[in-house]
């Protein structure tokens, strides 16, 4: 009887310091700016669909965080791009190069 409490309070405790612990120790927030200025140096180096979906995609979590202005740059590209507007297409990079600090 003792050794099956023992174990209960055994068991409960490992499963408190698990839940407890964060999934991954080692796990870092993502910096959804950077991310995003990474996708689209890759969507610049490679036009395509794709490649705009994904920095589309990313922006998304930017808005609320340091650069405003990137989201909304990226959704005008999307726009051009998407209804005809191509012609607007080497300013809006131009912006987004500007936002994501002229390092891309």
């Amino acid at each position: 009887m003792i050794k099956r409490i023992l174990a209960g309070i055994a068991a409960a405790g490992i499963t408190v310091t698990a839940l407890a612990l964060p999934a991954h120790a080692s796990t870092r927030p993502v910096n959804w700016t950077q991310r995003t200025c990474n996708a689209f140096a890759a969507y610049e180096s490679h036009p395509g669909k794709l490649a705009l979906e994904r920095v589309v995609a990313d922006s998304f979590h930017v808005s609320g965080y340091g650069k405003p202005g990137l989201a909304s740059d990226i959704g005008q590209l999307w726009a051009d791009s998407a209804g005809g507007g191509r012609k607007y297409l080497p300013a809006d990079n131009e912006y987004i190069r500007d936002d994501c600090g002229g390092a891309n």
